[in-house]
């Protein structure tokens, strides 16, 4: 999987920066400015989500990969009639 720093460059994947941003910002991550902050997580979260492949779905049959439906909730589920008899149950 290839990751890329802030400025543009190409690290390895268990870096969040190149090395020279971090002589720029410093290693320790307590002391970056909040964009920087910002950033690297915004990053890492999309990179997580496309690990999972959580928006992709495989058609068996042809093969095809494509992204799953969203369903919608139909029904009662928000209305409160539900939950006033759930001690008889």
């Amino acid at each position: 999987m290839v990751r890329n720093c802030v400025c543009g460059k190409p690290i390895p994947h268990n870096r969040q920066l190149c090395a020279s941003c971090i002589t720029k910002y410093g290693s320790d991550q307590t002391k970056w400015a909040e964009w920087l902050k910002f950033w690297v997580q915004d990053y890492q979260r999309e990179l997580d989500c496309e690990n999972m492949h959580r928006h992709f779905s495989i058609d068996v049959n042809e093969g095809i990969v494509e992204p799953k439906p969203i369903f919608k909730l139909n029904g009662c589920r928000t209305e409160t009639h539900l939950y006033e008899d759930r001690e008889k149950y």
